[in-house]
């Protein structure tokens, strides 16, 4: 596979603490979340009307809002997905957590539900987003598709870095929507999945056996770090610990040829 068919791949990301993991490899679904719990403060702050309307309009506007929810997934695209690093602080709890690779196709097959998926695009500081809700008769009117692409995927380039391919719904019930994730699952990426102790005995982390006995093949174990200097993923073959560069699978310096599905057989490059 070669660096540009690899990009080509249609792969997503998701970054999360390892107690998040767990819980979405037991019940094998992501859930959305509702806009109030986004971190992007223009998102949350966007003005919604032209001018002061009445308490029960502005009523009307948050109780629209609340029907939104949404899933924040990463794509490849001036980074490999799982290779960012503030993604991992931000999201992966500080490094400690997991970075899941979906197979995009199998994770948004029959994905009726939402009503838009696609990427964010990133627009400069100072742009305005000019979205509000339009009054009629004493009443809201819903989003047209036009508003929802300004205003649900367009944020400020300072969050360029996120690379975020977005899945919206709409729906009336108070609970969280959920994903399933049917067999769409290709790796859990975590990070040290060796340590060593202070006699430089060198074992599987905790984290690393964990998914060692939940994961299931096809579905891969891999390890993201840096080794003398370089960023690596590589394959955790459950096999005696040697040089980390004998299982690695791409690196910071050779680029991302991958070749996925020699890796699922058991095989190294």
């Amino acid at each position: 596979m070669t660096k540009e068919e690899f990009y080509k791949t249609e792969k997503l990301y998701h970054y999360t603490s390892f107690e998040t993991a767990k819980n979405i490899l037991n019940t094998n679904e992501l859930w959305f979340n509702h806009l109030k719990n986004l971190n992007d403060i223009n998102e949350l702050y966007r003005p919604l009307f032209y001018e002061k309307l009445s308490p029960e309009i502005e009523k009307q506007a948050k109780q629209e809002m609340e029907k939104y929810q949404q899933i924040s997934l990463t794509r490849d695209f001036c980074r490999m997905g799982f290779d960012i690093p503030a993604m991992w602080g931000h999201y992966g709890d500080k490094g400690k957590g997991v970075c899941f690779i979906f197979d995009k196709n199998k994770l948004l097959d029959d994905q009726s539900s939402c009503i838009v998926l696609g990427e964010v695009d990133y627009v400069a500081p100072d742009y305005s987003f000019s979205v509000y809700f339009r009054v009629k008769d004493e009443k809201i009117e819903p989003f047209t598709r036009e508003d929802i692409d300004e205003f649900f995927f367009k944020k400020t380039c300072d969050w360029s870095y996120e690379q975020e391919y977005r899945l919206l719904v709409k729906t009336g019930a108070s609970g969280r929507f959920k994903l399933p994730l049917r067999d769409s699952l290709i790796a859990v990426v975590i990070r040290d999945a060796y340590v060593e102790d202070d006699n430089h005995n060198v074992d599987y982390s905790e984290n690393f056996i964990f998914f060692q006995n939940t994961v299931k093949r096809p579905c891969l174990i891999l390890d993201y770090g840096n080794f003398k200097g370089t960023r690596h993923l590589r394959y955790m073959n459950n096999e005696d610990m040697t040089d980390p560069n004998d299982d690695t699978i791409w690196s910071s310096i050779d680029g991302c040829e991958i070749d996925w599905e020699s890796i699922k057989n058991g095989n190294k490059q």
